[in-house]
């Protein structure tokens, strides 16, 4: 894997999205969460266009996502969803380095502002690697194991 400051980091509002960009994201996420992991749900919604958008891009190529949501959408809290990393990138600390630019786009944005996040159970130790807290029992959310999970603002 290239270094990660070989990657182009991009943290964009649904508008400011161009077609290809949007088309890659909706992609990435349909072969994530729908296909490889068996789960029928329904994917695109409306925190979409309210979330900003943090991508990791090499050579024009998506290669990890997030989508940062404002406090008040989805939760009082700030939240941040659909955590993904192409399936060639997993295991190379693209997805810790993906959160801490998620962290590091709050952080400037809603200084100090808690975190919510819904993960999925088997990630619950990397999430505490990242501060977060477990604050629910595991529940089943479309047939995958989730747990609700809070960090506190400002770490």
């Amino acid at each position: 894997m290239n270094n990660s400051e070989d990657f182009q980091w991009k943290c964009l509002g649904f508008r400011a999205l161009n077609s290809y960009q949007l088309h890659q994201i909706l992609k990435m996420r349909q072969q994530i969460f729908i296909i490889e992991q068996k789960c029928i749900y329904e994917d695109i919604d409306e925190f979409d266009i309210v979330s900003q958008h943090i991508q990791a891009i090499n050579n024009g190529k998506l290669l990890a996502y997030c989508r940062v949501l404002p406090a008040g959408s989805l939760y009082e809290e700030v939240s941040i969803g659909r955590v993904i990393v192409s399936k060639n990138y997993r295991k190379r600390g693209l997805g810790r380095k993906l959160m801490q630019k998620a962290h590091e786009w709050c952080e400037s944005n809603y200084r100090h502002c808690p975190i919510r996040l819904n993960a999925q159970y088997y990630l619950e130790g990397f999430y505490h690697s990242l501060h977060y807290q477990t604050v629910s029992k595991p529940y089943d959310d479309e047939g995958v194991l989730h747990i609700e999970m809070y960090r506190r603002g400002s770490l």
